[in-house]
């Protein structure tokens, strides 16, 4: 009896040859793909979803994204935190200074030199999920010996399945389930197979883009946080510290840590936003006769000051300064 009822749900047809028309079938729950290579492994790509990863931000909110592939011109990204928050990989800003101080930085988005993007005001130290809406998760699948594959349809459902730069639409009403025995394809009955046809996969992505969240925030015309100052010694034994406010009054303070003694100077930040201190009487300490070489072995004390209005202090520490760089404060 079950062996007659398999039969009457089954209807056996003739084995598919290999290398066939590849098309596709919409089942119930399944999709498949046939004339396919029997036995060949065969990467899909499931079309309108985004491909999506956690990241991580650091302890001052800032998550530096790491695509599956390397960001194309154009590529949209989207963070999601409590909210979401996207950015177009197109002209964004350069920032190659960037280092957490222990401060949450305002949301802004941009890149290093060598093209790592960062984007910043997230949650500190909180895992995030990246949807990277140009790319698409993908599978590895071995066609049966019937050859076809079979993509099981789990929500969320994908609109395509990606083949060989081509898109099968998954859209539909579902038909017969196939299943293949001693090379012999069976389809559920009531039979119902109908074909669908390759389109090319450029098209059906430009036709069926993948969008953000509803109520996400664009990031490509935030302002990026201002670059943290810099400060070198030059080979000249000055002290020069870049990425100020010009016009600002820079109060510097060291203490020596041999005897004790602080020293302190002050100058006005020029139009380039760099100022300039000669090093051999800030860091000698009590020395009566100032010494040309010298080594900075304590913090410095920066403070900014708005006329006499205390902007912001800070320290930098003796490890975040560059020793006998080549750079003057030329700029006036």
């Amino acid at each position: 009896m079950k062996k007659h009822l398999f039969l009457g749900l089954l209807l056996a047809i003739i084995p598919l040859p290999a290398l066939a028309q590849i098309t596709g079938h919409l089942g119930t729950g399944y999709f498949y793909i046939k004339g396919l290579e029997p036995s060949k492994a065969y990467e899909v790509g499931l079309g309108g979803m985004p491909f999506i990863r956690s990241g991580l931000s650091d302890s001052c909110g800032v998550v530096q994204i790491r695509p599956r592939r390397s960001l194309q011109t154009g590529d949209q990204v989207e963070i999601i935190d409590t909210n979401s928050y996207t950015f177009t990989n197109t002209n964004l800003p350069t920032r190659d200074d960037y280092k957490c101080n222990g401060q949450t930085e305002a949301h802004a988005v941009w890149k290093n030199s060598t093209g790592l993007v960062f984007v910043s005001g997230f949650t500190p130290s909180k895992a995030l999920t990246i949807r990277f809406l140009n790319d698409n998760p993908n599978r590895t699948i071995t066609s049966n010996f019937c050859g076809f594959i079979r993509i099981v349809l789990q929500n969320p459902i994908p609109k395509a399945i990606f083949l060989n730069n081509q898109a099968l639409p998954t859209t539909g009403t579902p038909g017969s389930n196939f299943a293949c025995n001693k090379n012999n394809l069976y389809v559920s009955y009531p039979k119902i197979v109908q074909d669908v046809q390759p389109v090319e996969k450029t098209t059906w992505i430009t036709q069926n883009p993948v969008e953000p969240s509803p109520g996400t925030t664009e990031l490509n015309n935030v302002t990026p946080p201002p670059l943290s100052p810099t400060a070198v010694l030059n080979t000249n034994k000055e002290l020069v510290i870049s990425n100020l406010t010009p016009g600002r009054k820079i109060e510097v303070y060291y203490v020596h840590p041999t005897d004790n003694i602080q020293n302190s100077a002050s100058a006005t930040v020029n139009s380039c936003g760099e100022v300039a201190f000669i090093g051999r009487f800030l860091f000698a300490g009590g020395s009566l006769i100032p010494p040309v070489n010298f080594t900075i072995d304590a913090p410095i004390t920066v403070k900014e000051l708005d006329g006499t209005t205390l902007i912001k202090q800070y320290q930098i520490q003796p490890s975040e300064i560059q020793q006998n760089v080549s750079l003057t404060a030329t700029c006036s």
